[in-house]
């Protein structure tokens, strides 16, 4: 797993998760059957994966108007906890992710866009 910035999606893992989420969508799955198929498909999460996944999947869910109340929580408790912070282990790192940390949580406060259709790219 790769880690070439701050941003939430500079990070292997966290494209992942967003490309099979929106894979499940183009097969034809609910935000709920797509969202609860990735946590089973997922396993147990270390300690590095969970909040990659968590600030992932709200990012994603928010963007194409499909952010589950579940996602919301457990993104804001990623966020609130700092525990996505203690991966950089640099604190120039951690200072632009904590910045960009801010900007997703008031983000995913705010109305969400309309649900967008689901193309293949």
């Amino acid at each position: 797993m790769g880690t070439w910035g701050h941003r939430i999606f500079e990070d292997d893992y966290a494209l992942d998760v967003r490309e099979e989420y929106l894979g499940l969508l183009l097969d034809g799955r609910s935000t709920e059957q797509a969202t609860e198929e990735l946590l089973g498909d997922s396993g147990t999460l270390d300690i590095d994966e969970e909040p990659v996944f968590w600030l992932s999947l709200a990012a994603t869910q928010w963007e194409y108007g499909r952010l589950s109340p579940k996602v919301k929580k457990e993104a804001l408790r990623v966020i609130d906890s700092g525990l996505d912070l203690r991966r950089g282990g640099d604190a120039a790192f951690d200072k632009k992710r904590a910045a960009e940390l801010t900007k997703l949580r008031a983000q995913l406060m705010r109305p969400q866009p309309k649900p967008k259709r689901v193309v293949n790219r």
